[in-house]
């Protein structure tokens, strides 16, 4: 929650001029956010699954 507020509070910033962000910076607390989630509902199933080291892979 603090890293989605703190990015609605830069992108505020930089639609009042005062700073510049890119759009990968705008929508990284939303996906983090999203990848907590869907870590939360589904970490153990898809561990299970698929083995944590191709859960680890980036």
């Amino acid at each position: 929650m603090k890293r989605l507020i703190a990015t609605v509070e830069k992108t505020l910033q930089a639609k009042e001029g005062k700073i510049t962000m890119s759009d990968q910076e705008k929508f990284e607390a939303f996906k983090a956010d999203l990848i907590s989630q869907n870590e939360e509902k589904f970490g153990t199933e898809i561990r299970e699954k698929y083995g944590e080291e191709i859960i680890e892979k980036k």
